[in-house]
């Protein structure tokens, strides 16, 4: 049987944090697990990227070497036409 490796899942959210290990035997299955959350995750946090517009999901190996990065941003593009209308006045 092989060796299960461990890998660090780091969700951050604002002033949200949450980490936790999860043994899996391929740095790939840890990228599967990391996209399955993100899919699982989405609904919960679309809303919330208003007041924070950024959430991030971080895998990293045993080492502590980061692995995969996804990451979520709500940007508003509402200052622009606010410039806009400024410099036409």
């Amino acid at each position: 049987m092989s060796r299960m490796a461990r890998f660090g899942f780091q969700i951050r959210y604002g002033r949200y944090a949450n980490d936790h290990v999860v043994d899996l035997p391929r740095a790939e299955d840890a990228r599967q697990e990391a996209s399955q959350m993100c899919c699982d995750m989405i609904r919960d946090i679309l809303a919330a990227l208003e007041t924070n517009p950024e959430w991030r999901l971080e895998v990293s190996d045993e080492s502590g070497k980061p692995l995969y990065l996804f990451r979520f941003t709500a940007e508003s593009f509402k200052h622009l036409d606010q410039q806009r209308a400024q410099s036409r006045a």
